[in-house]
This record gives structure tokens, sequence and C-alpha cells, in this order.
């Protein structure tokens, strides 16, 4: 009896095709598979299309898109600006330093002997507080104290909080010993090659979306001092309710807009 044909003797090639035919079957079973969780249990594609257009028209699936803006205010004090009591009555000297506002530094020399900022008295029975700040005025720089009951301006740098007691006046207390003083500035000593502190901030969604699964779209309106893209912008503890927005940027005073989008799945 003559011995069976052994393919690889007389074609040196069948090796390869035979292995060629193996691959194409697997790669044809993989999309068999894929093709069977596209149809999602119907009998075609063209059913499981229908079904999402359905869905889709009649309300099962339907975009959420909500909105909003932040604003960044980018300000603070690089170096000094410290205060102490001074020998006026009711005043605040501070020292030398450097600050940050408008994405740009500006230098400040030492004030004292009364030329710092005022403190207002609190003749009314309950303790106030007030805050200092500095701000740009034109060509000079205001070193002031807010109304008691109110903070700093929009457009300055807070530096301080005061807690003036009830009754403390400059009759009897012009040297301002029992008055609180309570640091609220904000330090970045390498602005503004580096900032430790980036301003941050958490947006709540009006309405709670089903889970974490969307889109963002972020458009920066307005900025003071610098050029900013959404890519100095960072999203993250993304949630089904909000997210934390951070400006990686020396800019100022940068109006962001964002769209959150939800595909309802």
């Amino acid at each position: 009896m003559a011995p069976n044909a052994v393919p690889s003797v007389w074609n040196p090639r069948y090796r390869e095709i035979d292995e060629n035919f193996a691959g194409i079957d697997t790669r044809v079973l993989a999309r068999e598979n894929e093709m069977d969780q596209a149809r999602g249990g119907r009998g075609s594609l063209d059913e499981r299309l229908d079904e999402m257009d359905g869905r889709i028209g009649s309300g099962g699936v339907v975009p959420r898109v909500q909105g909003g803006e932040v604003i960044f205010y980018n300000r603070g004090v690089k170096n000094g600006l410290w205060v102490s009591s001074s020998s006026a009555s009711r005043s605040l000297d501070f020292t030398a330093g450097t600050f940050f506002i408008g994405g740009r530094l500006y230098g400040m020399g030492a004030r004292t002997n009364g030329n710092g900022v005022s403190v207002p008295p609190n003749p009314g029975s309950t303790a106030q507080t007030c805050e200092v700040y500095l701000r740009i005025n034109g060509d000079s720089i205001d070193f002031q104290c807010s109304p008691l009951g109110q903070s700093a301006p929009a457009d300055a740098v807070p530096l301080w909080r005061l807690t003036i007691p009830a009754g403390n006046t400059a009759a009897n207390d012009a040297n301002l010993i029992n008055v609180g003083l309570a640091y609220i500035g904000r330090e970045e000593i390498h602005f503004p090659v580096l900032l430790r502190t980036p301003p941050s901030t958490l947006v709540s969604l009006p309405v709670p979306l089903p889970n974490a699964n969307w889109h963002i779209d972020l458009d920066v309106v307005e900025a003071q001092g610098a050029s900013v893209g959404p890519e100095h912008l960072i999203v993250a503890a993304r949630a089904s309710n909000g997210f934390r927005l951070t400006l990686a940027h020396t800019a100022d005073a940068v109006k962001v807009r964002y769209t959150v989008t939800h595909m309802g799945v």
C-alpha cells in the first residue's frame, strides 16, 4: 500500500498557507462575536439600530446638557507685606513686599508712621470684622481697610481680616491691642514660574446626572494679563453631580464657560 500523501512534501509553502487559514478563521470568529454583541440579542443589526432610533425618538435616550460660568481670581503675595501696629493712632504699618494681580507683579515699599492703613472704630454693641487689602488705583497702589462688616472689593488683593471688639475706639484702644488679626492672603513665593496652590473650585451641576459618563466643553471668555485656552484648565474629581476645575496659568480674572453633555448611558 502506498503511503498517504504529505502536502508539505510536494508543496513547501503548505504550512504557511495552513497557518494563514487558521489566522483568518480566528479573525472571522472574533468579528462574528463582535457582531453578536452589537446586535444585542436582536436578529440583525438593522433591528438593533431601529430599536435605538425608536428609543431616541421616544425619549428613551435624550442628551442632557447643562452649563454655567466660573471666574478664577488669581491674586496673592509673593513676599513681604506683613503688618504691625503703628505709632499713629489706630493705624497699621506694613513691610515692603511684592504682590501679583492682573497677571503681573507689583513691588511695594514699606509704609510706617501712619502711612499704612487706618482701622475704623467699632462703637457698636457687637464685634465686627473688616479686611485689609491692596488695590491698583491708576498709577498708585492703595493700602486700605474695608468698612465694618464688608469684605475686600472684587478688584483687590485681600491680606488680613481684622476682628474689632464691640466698643473698640481710639479712646480705649488707640494701638489696636485688642483687635484680632488673621492672615487671609494667598502666598505664592515662586510666582510666576510655579504656583503651589493654583486657583481651583468645585462646580456643582444644577441637576445631578445618572453617572459621571459625561463630556465637557470649556470656553475661555476673557482673561487679564495673558492669553488662556482650554489646555490651561484641568478637570478632575468627576462625579454625577459636579467636578473640580483648576486654572493652570498666571492670568487673572479668567472667566470660563462650561457645557456638560450626558448622552443618557
